[in-house]
């Protein structure tokens, strides 16, 4: 996790009061202002197996880290308090690295996409 800057709460208060000021200065309703933040999900295998050592306590995850996302998964709000479709980006060629192989569709309230340049 990043740190904050030391001046984090001076400088929160100032683009709150620029954000605030072209929000009112253009009567943009709080429906169509809309904040999002993005995560990276990794996935991993469940099995009633392991390649581990027996006895060992730990096994070692191969490929995780930020740089091996599988799926980057956003959520929006708007200022009015709805919640938007999540959207889910998967990393993969064709639809084959879709949940279903490309053939289910996503759920409610959910929207998903992949790009090889994940």
């Amino acid at each position: 996790m990043r740190e904050l800057p030391e001046n984090f709460e001076e400088l929160k208060e100032s683009y709150t009061s620029i954000f605030s000021t072209v929000i009112n200065k253009h009567s943009i309703p709080p429906e169509l202002v809309i904040g999002g933040d993005e995560t990276n999900i990794l996935f991993v295998p469940r099995a009633s197996f392991s390649y581990a050592v027996s006895g060992e306590k730990r096994v070692r995850v191969i490929g995780v880290g930020q740089d091996k996302a599988q799926i980057t998964a956003t959520i929006f709000a708007t200022e009015a308090g709805d919640v938007l479709d999540a959207q889910m980006i998967f990393g993969g060629k064709t639809t084959r690295c879709l949940p279903g192989q490309g053939k289910e569709e996503p759920p409610v309230g959910i929207k998903w996409d992949f790009t090889e340049s994940h």
